[in-house]
């Protein structure tokens, strides 16, 4: 799958009829074109974050129903 921005420029040019070098730069009509396309082609954001069940995310990892504590041997987890 092509870069969106490649995709939106080619889109701006068969539209404005553009054949040939043009140089895209910002300020012209070709690039506002092609940002406008590509902004309508990018799927919409969502919120950042992770889920949390019944608890915090604290530094030893997500909480489910009670603490989680790191234990010395290879990095394992247990219910304290």
């Amino acid at each position: 799958m092509p870069n969106s921005w490649i995709t939106a420029v080619k889109k701006a040019r068969k539209e404005l009829k553009i054949t040939g070098f043009q140089p895209v730069k910002k300020g012209t009509k070709l690039y506002k074109r092609a940002k406008a396309i590509q902004n309508k082609m990018k799927p919409a954001k969502t919120k950042k974050g992770g889920l949390t069940t019944a608890g915090k995310i604290k530094k030893g990892g997500l909480t489910t129903a009670g603490k989680i504590k790191k234990t010395k041997k290879a990095g394992l987890t247990t219910r304290g």
